[in-house]
């Protein structure tokens, strides 16, 4: 069986100042045999696993890689491309609807006045913002 490494980032979102960089998200690691991988199972074991039931986009980079390389995975098509150009990690970009039915997003969300998606930290250092 042979294995490939998603490292999942989620919870966030993408800022583009002054680079993409997706923010105030969180990371899992998602050991996976690549020889059962297409689309829907990517997707569906992401969902399962991180407990979200509306996963609307999954990007996708090389691990190491800046985030101006991101490509969408759609199909099994986009899944195989994914493959082909990564046998180690990969790691993947959620974008998602929050569930408010859990509570640990609840929980996460309590203490922001900013709707999801929006950017509040224009202007401010990279450094404060969270994980680059």
């Amino acid at each position: 069986m042979e294995e490939i490494v998603f490292e999942v980032h989620h919870g966030g979102y993408f800022v583009s100042i002054p680079r993409l960089h997706y923010r105030m998200g969180k990371k899992e690691l998602f050991p996976l045999d690549i020889d059962k991988l297409g689309y829907m199972e990517i997707k569906s074991i992401i969902e399962d696993g991180l407990n979200y039931k509306n996963v609307t986009k999954i990007h996708w980079c090389v691990a190491g890689s800046s985030l101006d390389t991101l490509r969408l995975v759609v199909d099994d098509n986009s899944t195989m491309d994914m493959m082909n150009v990564s046998k180690e990690v990969i790691c993947l970009y959620l974008e998602h609807e929050y569930d408010y039915t859990s509570a640990h997003d609840v929980l996460d969300l309590a203490g922001s006045s900013q709707p999801f998606g929006e950017d509040s930290f224009l202007g401010e250092s990279s450094q404060a913002l969270g994980e680059d």
